[in-house]
């Protein structure tokens, strides 16, 4: 994303979803619960990329993924427990 692109995307996001989403448990834990429950790859990497500091907006870029699939993923690792 340009910074355009992410300036309008930031626009239209829900002030909650501008927190920095963080880690709740480590790297091998989390994995762990990841695994059990059958998540993708791609959730895999987001949660390493997740680490209190990145933005959504930092996370989109990083990942190269859409904001809605990032936000979706996200979503996920949060219901399962292994973000906030």
């Amino acid at each position: 994303l340009n910074t355009r692109q992410e300036t309008e995307w930031t626009e239209q996001t829900p002030p909650t979803a501008h927190a920095n989403p963080h880690r709740t448990y480590p790297t091998e834990k989390g994995f762990q619960l990841l695994e059990r429950t059958g998540f993708t790859r791609s959730h895999r990497h987001l949660f390493l990329l997740v680490d209190g500091q990145r933005s959504i907006a930092e996370l989109v870029r990083l990942t190269g993924r859409p904001p809605e699939e990032v936000q979706r993923l996200l979503h996920d690792l949060e219901d399962i427990g292994v973000i906030q």
